[in-house]
């Protein structure tokens, strides 16, 4: 097992500010036999010459450079190169700890899969990302318990908090929906768990995910509103994964979370947009959510969720705001 070939994926749009501190991370993990695929996506940077000068000094950095097509697509190049027992994902902008790897490996066993948690990094202090596996044992747990605290909202959703056996991956064509530009992360991962069996969770933080980078998906209105538009059919792809058994139940759990998506980005991006501005921008999104409101059983949620929902189904666009602003003041006065 120690001599199992791992393969590393990294992203990269126009990084340059992030992406040594991210390789660096990379080449000097504990664990030695692992290839560095860094898929570059079209940068109108400097990043492809840093990626190129470090592949130069480390032969374990094999690099891609291809047009702008988006992550999704990315990824899937890095996965198609990949040539590893077992294959991770790392984002440009972040980084792991040294030992990330080495425990990976040791830990994996007979599972399909490892499970550890994260650090965020932003303007503040470093601060571990909530998830249900805090301060629990490492454990081996079903691929359902983890398939369904995803779709719950119970742990985060981000491809680059496991470590999979590549040959599930790759004999079942799991890839990236091209077609997503938001959560493709967890379609990609109910997908996954889809397809294994059992899953090693570690209880510990080895991912160091940056939130600051402006190349962000979420990082402008703009692409806000794009995102938005996408849950109908991150909705859609999702739920074919199911067996039709469990359509009706995963249903009852996933579209409460899309409804939370939906509310935190409204409260979080739109809320302090003039009235004017707010109007049209919530008009033109719930142009593409509308049927997505409408197919909701109301009956199934509080007072709360039913304002929220029958306000974007009406577009009674001053009682949303409304109620986004108290929403919002409520969250604060909970943390303080």
């Amino acid at each position: 097992m120690n001599k199992s070939l791992v393969s590393i994926i990294v992203p990269i749009y126009n990084g340059e500010k992030y992406i040594l501190k991210c390789l660096n991370s990379l080449v000097n993990q504990t664990y030695k036999n692992i290839e560095i695929i860094v898929v570059n996506d079209g940068s109108i940077d400097n990043s492809l010459s840093l990626v190129k000068e470090m592949a130069l000094k480390n032969n374990n950095i094999k690099v891609i450079d291809k047009i702008n097509t988006g992550v999704s697509d990315t990824r899937n190049a890095g996965i198609d190169m990949a040539s590893g027992e077992f294959l991770m994902f790392v984002d440009a902008d972040d980084w792991i700890e040294k030992e990330t790897v080495q425990e990976c490996v040791q830990n994996v066993g007979n599972c399909d899969a490892v499970r550890f948690l994260e650090y965020i990094i932003d303007d503040g202090p470093l601060k571990l990302v909530s998830c249900k596996y805090n301060n629990t044992p490492d454990r081996i747990t079903n691929s359902n318990e983890v398939f369904e605290d995803l779709i719950k909202n119970d742990i985060q959703g981000h491809s680059f908090c496991f470590f999979y056996k590549s040959s599930i991956i790759k004999q079942n064509n799991i890839r990236f929906n091209k077609r997503l530009v938001y959560c493709e992360d967890i379609v990609f991962l109910l997908n996954f768990l889809n397809k294994c069996n059992n899953i090693k969770l570690l209880n510990k933080p080895f991912y160091n995910y940056f939130k600051g980078n402006s190349n962000s998906a979420t990082s402008s209105i703009e692409n806000i509103i794009r995102n938005l538009k996408t849950l109908p059919l991150i909705r859609n792809e999702v739920i074919d994964t199911f067996s039709k058994d469990k359509k009706n139940a995963y249903i009852k759990m996933y579209d409460p979370s899309v409804l939370r998506i939906i509310r935190h980005y409204y409260g979080i991006f739109l809320k302090d947009l003039p009235f004017a501005e707010f109007k049209k921008t919530v008009a033109q999104i719930n142009q593409e959510l509308m049927n997505f409101f409408k197919n909701l059983n109301i009956i199934d949620y509080n007072l709360t969720w039913k304002i929220f929902i029958n306000s974007n189904i009406k577009n009674r666009f001053w009682v949303l705001l409304i109620y986004l602003k108290i929403y919002k003041l409520k969250k604060r006065l909970r943390k303080s």
